[in-house]
């Protein structure tokens, strides 16, 4: 197996093999097929082997629930398993809600290096650091994805004497990362299906629960992406196929996302640049008037629009005895007061209606509840470097914001 064979020539140099995993179908194929060959002894076991699960959070539900069989699996062989994700103020709807940066597409596509890319780097020096000896990371890259990066390593391919074929290995990038290694990048679509589909399953390759996770990419078609409503691509065939399946025809509802992100892209809810913009030489700037961020309104809107689908999935889920999903959570929202009671001393504040508001006002805190002279609870609140404001907490009713330069709803308390 050529497969085996590059890892003899290449990985086995390293002390500590890394895997860069998805929970795509290339990067599944990769690390069940690597380690069904150390099991079955045709490689040696390294120092250690860690897993590092990038989670973007943008997964189909079913992609989800196999990767996370898989590092169960893992971890049960005694796996280093570590589950990557971005930090709050840079996934992807609070970075798009919260901040107002448009949706990505085929010209900004800042999803990937932001939510995938950037946190995994991270990981992987701050798990390099702690190692003894050299490290190899290993990916599920191969040729056959898209033009770009067949190009990329072809280039590679014709550097210090390698020839492809051998597995696509980088000694020459810049700063303290590792090396890096794709085994499987002469591996064509087909063979990631046989492998996912047919073999990884069969109990004498380790029955890895792989074919979830082909079942989830539709068709024997090349779906690149595992990310719900992925909005580079023109048609969702992965959702589609999802929805397809035994008990998740209750995700329909994720539809409306791609719809969402078309509608935030249009003029009416992106700020423009004012006309007349100068370079310094003097020279009119190209471009006049280009749109640039979302507007507040928009801002919200998207969100309300968010809340829904969440909650229509979750509720048909409920009703069903499903797996939900979760596109927006606690810690990404400004908390709220519980229900039954006025919000007290050390409860985080409102709002329903603003995660937008989140960046911008920074952490939001009671400090203390008084009453009005109406008898109406009011709370003063520390807003991140905002200085101290009054918030009326009328519960279930508008919620306020009053200092020096605001004034208006920013939410409402749910009790």
């Amino acid at each position: 197996m050529r497969t085996v064979a590059n890892m003899l020539a290449h990985a086995t140099a390293y002390d500590h093999w890394i895997f860069a995993y998805s929970g795509g179908k290339d990067s599944t194929a990769t690390v069940s097929a690597i380690i069904t060959a150390i099991q079955l002894g045709a490689l040696p076991r390294p120092k250690t082997i860690t897993v590092m699960y990038a989670d973007t959070r943008l997964e189909l539900p079913p992609l989800q629930a196999a990767a996370r069989e898989m590092m169960r699996r893992l971890r049960a062989m005694g796996i280093d398993v570590v589950e990557v994700v971005a930090p709050i103020d840079e996934r992807f709807m609070v970075y798009m809600l919260g901040r107002g940066v448009p949706p990505p597409s085929n010209t900004f596509r800042w999803c990937t290096p932001q939510i995938k890319v950037e946190p995994m780097t991270a990981a992987i020096r701050e798990r390099v650091s702690k190692l003894g000896g050299t490290a190899l990371t290993i990916t599920g890259v191969r040729r056959g994805e898209s033009d770009a990066r067949d190009a990329r390593i072809s280039l590679s391919c014709t550097r210090n004497g390698a020839e492809c074929g051998q597995g696509w290995l980088q000694t020459d990038l810049p700063g303290d990362l590792t090396d890096t290694f794709a085994p499987i990048d002469h591996w064509t679509l087909c063979n990631v299906w046989d492998w996912n589909k047919i073999f990884a399953p069969w109990p004498e390759f380790g029955a890895w629960p792989t074919a979830m996770i082909a079942d989830g990419y539709g068709d024997e078609e090349d779906m690149r992406t595992g990310c719900t409503a992925c909005n580079l691509i023109a048609t969702d065939g992965a959702l589609a196929a999802v929805v397809k399946l035994p008990g998740w025809d209750h995700l329909r509802p994720l539809f409306g996302l791609k719809a969402l992100y078309s509608e935030l892209k249009l003029p009416r809810n992106r700020k423009r640049q004012p006309g007349f913009q100068y370079r310094k030489d003097g020279t009119l700037q190209s471009n006049q008037q280009r749109m640039g961020p979302l507007t507040f309104e928009a801002r919200l809107m998207g969100l309300e629009r968010v809340l829904l689908i969440q909650r229509r999935v979750n509720e048909a889920a409920d009703l069903l005895g499903r797996p939900g999903m979760v596109l927006i959570d606690a810690p990404e929202m400004p908390g709220h007061c519980r229900r039954g009671r006025v919000c007290a001393p050390g409860d985080p504040i409102t709002s329903k209606a603003s995660l937008a508001a989140a960046l911008i006002l920074g952490p939001i805190r009671l400090e203390q509840v008084t009453t009005d002279r109406y008898g109406r609870a009011v709370g003063i609140v520390w807003a991140g470097n905002v200085n101290t404001s009054c918030w009326q907490l009328r519960r279930g009713q508008a919620v306020y914001r009053k200092d020096w330069d605001h004034r208006g709803v920013i939410g409402r308390c749910v009790a």
